[in-house]
């Protein structure tokens, strides 16, 4: 109970890590293009977990495939999530973002045959109507942004899913340092190929957001992901990460002053108690 109560609180942090993402991402892609930032990010986390704890890095072959694997789910996911990020508004990418607890039945389902509940398919509904409201016209209606993030969504629940998978056997650490690797030599080629003309105008904000994401949402936060995630269920680490769109608005709320529509707020509200619903079968 206690090592479960320790994972609670550590998983809490990582998530408002996550949280604390959604604004700075916002401003810093004004200025440099949004692929070009995530492998930027990706490369810093990977740094930071080779200087520290390059000696315990395990480079058998399976970790090298399962940290491959991993990477899919998150260049795909953090590449809609930022390209998104253009055209929506941080509030709004955070609570869509965290839909993939809701998709996390479904994939824990398709990929460890864990079947979902009832409770759970309605949980889904409910997150859907959320989306419906949160994006309705009589908010700020549903854009390209805002479609690319329900793909970020969907990706993330299937990294959710694998990490759930992959993680309770293996070294936390050596997963989390390939899934970072691969993520960056996926991202990287494709930023500068997109990107490469917005180097010239990087500025000490986007230098300190690359570092800031790199070293804590991303290395740290991960770290904690695959060290922790595995004393509890694949649900049960998802009703926690349900926290990630509140933490992402309140952050947006004090440094942007983003805010939604009265019913975009009882969208996102919504979505919240759709998380909590679902894991409580």
């Amino acid at each position: 109970m206690r090592s479960k109560m320790y994972a609670v609180i550590m998983l809490l942090i990582a998530t408002l890590f996550w949280g604390s993402t959604f604004p700075i991402m916002k401003v810093a892609i004004e200025s440099l293009d949004p692929i070009l930032f995530t492998a930027l990010r990706f490369l810093v986390a990977t740094l930071v977990l080779l200087i520290f704890f390059r000696r315990k890095v395990n480079y058998e072959k399976h970790y090298i495939s399962f940290g491959l694997i991993l990477s899919l789910t998150l260049v795909i996911g953090h590449i809609t999530q930022i390209e998104g990020l253009k055209y929506t508004t941080p509030t709004k990418s955070a609570f869509i973002t965290a839909m993939y607890v809701a998709f996390v039945p479904i994939t824990s389902y398709m990929l460890i045959h864990e079947k979902p509940s009832t409770l759970q398919i309605i949980s889904l509904g409910l997150a859907m109507f959320g989306l419906y409201l949160l994006t309705s016209p009589k908010s700020h209606g549903f854009n390209v942004g805002d479609l690319l993030t329900v793909l970020c969504a969907i990706s993330f629940a299937f990294q959710i899913t694998l990490v759930h998978k992959y993680s309770r056997d293996m070294d936390p650490l050596s997963l989390t340092f390939w899934e970072t690797l691969f993520t960056f030599a996926f991202t990287f080629p494709l930023g500068l190929c997109i990107g490469s003309q917005d180097i010239p105008n990087i500025n000490i904000f986007s230098i300190l957001a690359i570092l800031y994401i790199g070293i804590f949402p991303t290395a740290l936060a991960f770290f904690i992901q695959m060290s922790y995630q595995k004393l509890l269920s694949s649900t049960s680490a998802s009703l926690i990460y349900a926290m990630e769109p509140v933490f992402g608005h309140a952050f947006s709320f004090i440094f942007l002053g983003d805010r939604l529509s009265p019913i975009g707020y009882v969208g996102a509200v919504l979505i919240v108690m759709a998380m909590i619903i679902g894991n409580k079968s």
